[in-house]
């Protein structure tokens, strides 16, 4: 669970910036030889479980190709802690990390 604030600078033009927030909490559970998941597994059968608390942050250009159409390539920095996996020697910064992301937008805007 968690919260996505989002801010769209001149959203009718044609091309176009964003900015997002996003903060939330989960578990992240090692599950035998399928490696890491959300919960819950599928399975049921959960080998270590542990809390964390992420955050991310990042910057978005978008174009509007069509009334109904946006495409758009995001970047920003995905930061976990509480994770303490010890049977996988993971922890949150190894889960943090920065990212990448095109995206193709369809709907009324």
């Amino acid at each position: 669970m968690g919260l996505l604030l989002e801010y769209i600078g001149a959203p009718s033009s044609l091309f176009h910036y964003g900015a997002e927030v996003v903060v939330g909490g989960r578990n992240v559970e090692l599950v035998g030889d399928q490696g890491f998941q959300a919960s819950p597994s599928v399975s049921g059968e959960s080998f270590e479980r542990s809390a964390v608390f992420a955050a991310e942050v990042g910057a978005r250009a978008e174009l509007n190709v069509t009334s109904f159409f946006r495409i758009g390539l995001s970047g920003g920095y995905r930061l976990v802690s509480g994770a303490d996996l010890e049977k996988a020697a993971v922890s949150g910064g190894d889960l943090s990390a920065p990212y990448g992301q095109l995206s193709l937008r369809f709907g009324s805007f």
